[in-house]
């Protein structure tokens, strides 16, 4: 099986959110306990399978971010990447249920097509 280098490029996104997403759930999902001591804060992290998950999101996306890099420009492949900020941003929003403003959405439509104009180009 063959695979572009846009294609793992989308890959290399998909894994950089969903790190993002397990991260975020992972520190959700443990409060600092009172008075000021953040031990315990950082066990539970680092005992969660959230934490767990999101790493190995960033194992997957590093190899794939490799592979990318072996076939494009990093001129070309760096500013893909970006859509990783939109993808976050959406994937907050569908799993998460943050907000995403008026200007939050306008910058995500021109990254896309920022991404979109520097793909087609090359």
């Amino acid at each position: 099986m063959k695979f572009t280098p846009y294609g793992i490029i989308l890959a290399a996104v998909v894994f950089e959110v969903i790190g993002q997403i397990c991260l975020k759930r992972s520190a959700a999902a443990h409060v600092v306990s009172g008075g000021g001591r953040a031990a315990p804060f950082w066990i539970a992290i680092a005992r969660s399978g959230w934490t767990y998950a999101g790493l190995c999101a960033y194992g997957v996306e590093l190899f794939l971010w490799i592979a990318a890099l072996h076939s494009l420009a990093l001129s070309v492949a760096f500013p893909l990447l970006s859509l990783s900020y939109c993808g976050v941003a959406i994937a907050s929003r569908l799993f998460l249920n943050e907000r995403i403003s008026a200007s939050n959405a306008v910058g995500i439509a021109l990254i896309t097509l920022g991404a979109a104009c520097i793909a087609s180009a090359s």
